[in-house]
């Protein structure tokens, strides 16, 4: 895969999470395998994007991973061959992998909320 290719991840966030990663964290990692797609539609399905309400406790959210900005030097493996469904195009980041979380995308069309990850 390219270094170069813009990654996705979909999930829930509860608003609480949401809210300190907008104001508090700058840089981060996650504590698990980080499971990230090329596809941003694939990304918006695991999010819940367009399923959960504005006024729900728990809200969709982006990932975007800026690669061009990203060190793939290790800790990250193309899984696409491996997965059940190679349409995912599944890009696997392993624990502790560190990343700055660059600024928050509030949805305004979109029915999910974009974090911009470098």
């Amino acid at each position: 895969w390219e270094e170069q290719t813009d990654l996705y991840r979909g999930q829930r966030m509860s608003t609480d999470e949401i809210e300190d990663l907008k104001t508090s964290y700058h840089m981060g990692f996650f504590y698990s395998f980080v499971s990230t797609t090329k596809n941003i539609e694939v990304a918006r399905m695991f999010s819940g994007g367009g399923q959960i309400t504005k006024d729900e406790l728990v809200q969709p959210v982006v990932f975007h991973f800026n690669c061009s900005m990203l060190k793939l030097t290790r800790g990250a493996a193309n899984i696409q061959q491996l997965s059940g469904n190679d349409a995912e195009e599944e890009i696997l980041f392993s624990p502790l992998y560190s990343f700055l979380f660059d600024k928050w995308n509030t949805p305004t069309t979109n029915t999910f909320g974009i974090l911009n990850v470098e």
